[in-house]
């Protein structure tokens, strides 16, 4: 899916954040090297900061734009992902 969404719009890797719920995504973004936010429902916050520390984790996903140019998104995995072995 990534590669497919490069190839259709020219993104870069730092240019795609993948927004999921579920911990196999925070992974799959990690393992291709692109930011990830976590949206809380499938997990809490505090089962996504126990597990992940560095994403930012939103309740509603209007929380998402204002993110993507914030000092917080800048400090964590939504703009410069972690190494894979970060979510290993």
């Amino acid at each position: 899916h990534i590669a497919y969404i490069r190839e259709r719009t020219g993104a870069t890797l730092e240019e795609i954040v993948l927004v999921g719920d579920s911990f196999h995504d925070a992974t799959v973004a990690a393992g291709n090297g692109i930011g990830f936010v976590a949206k809380a429902g499938t997990f809490g916050v505090a089962a996504w900061k126990e597990r992940f520390p560095y994403v930012v984790v939103v309740s509603e996903l209007r929380e998402i734009p204002p993110l993507l140019n914030s000092e917080k998104a800048r400090e964590s995995s939504v703009v410069k992902p972690p190494s894979p072995d970060t979510y290993a």
